[in-house]
């Protein structure tokens, strides 16, 4: 499982295809375990991608990871750090707050809180699609010429607005867009499933787009609310897995994975991990845990290896 490197022509760098997705780490009460998991996965795992949002706790999720890193003399030049900024307000998922002086805000409080000198991935949580990619990229790009952030991308945005910001990108000399976050897991859903019609879910226009402009992707949900581990070992659906996956597409997709999860001998949800790091797509899966025995199954997915015909099975 080769790791993804990243070259914008002023920085390179390696992200993982298993990245520790930090959106719960945000109560300052169980900073002990937080520690616990993040080491598990730096020393144990050879971690080192770890993902994170302005949003996720009001800034405690950075807060707590600029912690681990300074608790625990982390060498900062041993990571890769995402953090997203650009977040509507909850109140209202259609407010753009992709200007110039939110976005610095959001930075700035983003650094501030971690602690850090720079980011290596920074994402726009949102687009907004009435503002124009230009006054964006350049937003983006002078994040970049004072190294605060090594590279940009953005998370549910279309694929026609990825491309067109980065035509603008190369039309003016920018550094363009080099990730981008989304919706993807094996088990398929839709913005109306998921009741949030700002978010985007991979589907069969923009995985052609991807696969085509081999175009770096961070899956989010990539386990589905745990869609295969639950269900793949007889437990009951939660309401979100209920809401969220439940479909007769998914159900086929559950069935074919507890066949070749039984054949390969891992468990069903490595096996949906797998499905995204061994895909030809270029694919960093974003992972939650709650505890070491989930992180435990979670980075098995690295010892498993699918073929584009089993991928394709998978799939079907």
């Amino acid at each position: 499982m080769s790791n993804i490197i990243l070259n914008n022509g002023k920085y390179q760098a390696e992200m993982q295809k298993l990245t520790f997705g930090a959106g719960e780490l945000t109560d300052e009460s169980c900073i002990k375990e937080y520690y616990s998991l993040l080491n598990v996965y730096y020393q144990n795992y050879g971690g080192r991608s770890l993902d994170t949002a302005r949003v996720y706790g009001g800034g405690n999720s950075e807060k707590i990871i600029g912690k681990w890193i300074k608790e625990y003399s982390i060498p900062r030049e041993n990571l890769f750090i995402t953090t997203k900024g650009g977040h509507p307000p909850f109140g209202d998922m259609h407010a753009c707050r992709l200007d110039c002086d939110s976005l610095e805000a959001d930075l700035a409080a983003s650094l501030k809180a971690s602690g850090l000198d720079y980011f290596d991935l920074y994402l726009l949580h949102r687009d907004s699609e009435s503002m124009p990619v230009s006054g964006i990229m350049n937003t983006l790009n002078s994040f970049v010429e004072r190294g605060a952030v090594h590279f940009i991308g953005v998370s549910n945005w279309r694929t026609e607005r990825i491309a067109e910001a980065n035509h603008y990108a190369k039309e003016n000399g920018l550094i363009p867009l080099s990730v981008s976050q989304i919706n993807f897991s094996l088990a398929r859903t839709t913005p109306k499933l998921l009741n949030d019609d700002t978010l985007v879910a991979m589907n069969d226009h923009e995985y052609q787009w991807y696969l085509e402009n081999n175009f770096p992707v961070m899956a989010f949900s990539s386990q589905a609310k745990g869609f295969f581990a639950k269900l793949g070992k007889g437990d009951a659906p939660t309401p979100k897995i209920l809401s969220r996956f439940m479909t007769d597409e998914n159900k086929q997709r559950l069935e074919r994975v507890k066949s070749l999860s039984k054949d390969l001998n891992v468990s069903p949800g490595a096996l949906a991990l797998a499905y995204l790091t061994c895909n030809p797509l270029v694919v960093s899966a974003v992972f939650r845990c709650r505890n070491e025995e989930q992180l435990t199954d979670t980075m098995s997915a690295k010892k498993v290896f699918l073929t584009k015909e089993q991928i394709r099975w998978l799939e079907a």
